[in-house]
């Protein structure tokens, strides 16, 4: 049991500029006030809460920022309803599927413990699994950082945003020993109010909630046409906007001796808008289906290396339509590596491609929607990645200790943001203006103390932008900021 009591705020006048992690706050609290936490642990069960009494643009209100109430079994299974950030995805400026960098919403979920799983008593590693159902706002806003701002905008005015979707998640974890590690999930955004105040579920059987729960539509029913050059979509409800990722890590810990730390791990996490695979035709025709996919990347062997590691649709690295098993479409990665030492130190770095195929303000856009106007979002800050999609980003992540109680944490991150907007709607919007690639530059200091019973911690983040909103002219400037102190006033076990 432990209450803590203390003062919280978070400020700034740049909706464009992502606070990584920040107390929770995202860009959407503005303001500042106290704050009251508690906790309590009784057999499995665990209640805690975090509430936040402050003034927040220009009206003084109460809400809950974070807590949960969660109950594990004698078999560690755990059910949760909580609203807590957490990540999903190996990222240094969020998971692919989900981040830090937003304010945490209600959820409902369930964890299984981790078990070994084998076929014919082939170890096949030991695995969990987790899944959520949970809901977003109802006032939804247009993220500010859009690679098609002028095609959203007008999806907007035309035909209004969905209020209040539901976000539904699916997880699987496996570990191979204690070195390697592999995740494959999917987040869906489904169901949700229309601007006429129609509901998008509004007629679904079982089946329509089920896909919509999985964003399984394309997978389950679209492409179980059974005609790979010719998908069935007499059926297609649009039931989802859903995005998974397949990802995995490796430590390496003879390469984490030969630098002194205490560990050293490479990932490789790959997300992507759908998975593809026409079922139906492969167990009609496996042999078929396994000779077209030979040819087809034997023809890419023979382009030489340019064709095998493109994120191009029909190379081998990119290909989104393998007929004998799943593949990932329209595929974004990431590489990095980790290593920590001893005394709190750490460093990371990491590449990530979010770029999608050009096609004048059409095709898919990472993290965007044409029914889920404002995408993958939360008050306008992205779920997954902070910087969102069609970006290129290099990060480098410090940590280093302060002090003998305390840590710190320094990221810089240079990006560049492709246009992708429809020419026809931007040259109405900016006649005199071509549209650039925007660059800019982000740094971030995260500063966190304890001492007795006194806790202190803050974030700080500041954003050059070349190119603002894809304009040339004079470069743009913003910051944000979020700090918190407090008390321990009750610690009882």
């Amino acid at each position: 049991m432990g209450l803590e009591a203390g003062l919280a705020g978070s400020g700034g006048g740049s909706s464009y500029v992502p606070l990584l992690g920040g107390e929770g706050f995202g860009t959407a609290v503005r303001g500042g006030g106290a704050a009251i936490q508690g906790f309590l642990t009784s057999g499995g069960w665990s209640v805690e809460g975090t509430f936040l009494a402050m003034e927040q643009r220009g009206r003084s209100q109460a809400s809950l920022q974070r807590g949960g109430i969660s109950f594990k079994t004698d078999g560690n299974w755990r059910f949760f309803l909580e609203q807590q950030p957490f990540q999903w995805g190996y990222g240094l400026t969020g998971g692919y599927l989900l981040g830090t960098s937003y304010r945490p919403f209600p959820r409902l979920g369930a964890e299984t413990p981790w078990k070994e799983m084998s076929i014919f008593h082939v170890p096949l590693g030991r695995w969990k699994a987790e899944a959520f159902l949970g809901r977003l706002e109802w006032d939804r806003e247009l993220p500010a950082w859009m690679s098609n701002p002028e095609t959203q905008k007008q999806l907007l005015e035309t035909k209004g945003d969905i209020r209040r979707p539901s976000l539904s998640g699916f997880r699987l974890q496996g570990a191979f020993g204690p070195h390697v590690e592999l995740n494959m999930g999917v987040i869906s955004m489904w169901g949700g109010v229309r601007r006429d105040g129609s509901r998008t579920t509004a007629g679904y059987g079982v089946d329509d909630y089920v896909l919509g729960f999985f964003g399984a539509e394309n997978i389950a029913r679209t492409e179980a046409s059974g005609d790979p050059s010719h998908p069935d979509l007499s059926g297609f409800k649009a039931i989802s906007n859903a995005v998974a990722n397949v990802e995995a890590r490796v430590r390496i810990p003879s390469l984490a001796q030969a630098i002194k730390a205490d560990g050293l791990a490479f990932y490789l996490s790959r997300g992507a808008e759908n998975v593809n695979w026409q079922w139906k035709d492969f167990l009609r025709h496996p042999l078929e289906a396994v000779g077209n996919d030979l040819r087809h990347d034997g023809r890419e062997l023979r382009g030489g290396p340019k064709r095998w590691f493109s994120s191009d649709g029909d190379s081998i690295w990119g290909n989104g339509h393998q007929e004998a098993a799943p593949s990932l479409d329209h595929v974004n990665d990431v590489v990095g590596v980790q290593a920590v030492w001893p005394l709190g130190w750490s460093l990371g770095l990491e590449y990530a491609d979010t770029v999608n195929i050009p096609w004048n303000g059409g095709g898919y856009r990472t993290y965007s929607h044409w029914d889920y106007v404002s995408g993958q979002t939360r008050f306008g800050d992205f779920l997954g990645m902070a910087f969102g999609g069609d970006a290129i980003t290099r990060t480098l992540d410090l940590g280093f200790p302060v002090g003998t109680q305390g840590k710190g944490r320094c990221i810089l991150v240079h990006g560049i943001r492709e246009f992708r907007d429809d020419m026809a709607l931007w040259d109405l919007a900016h006649p005199a203006s071509a549209p650039s690639h925007s660059h800019f530059l982000f740094t971030q200091l995260d500063l966190h103390w304890q001492k007795g019973l006194m806790r202190v911690g803050g974030s700080a983040s500041f954003l050059h932008e070349s190119a603002p909103s894809f304009l040339s002219g004079p470069a743009r400037n913003g910051w944000n900021v979020s700090a918190s102190i407090a008390w321990m006033l009750v610690s009882r076990r």
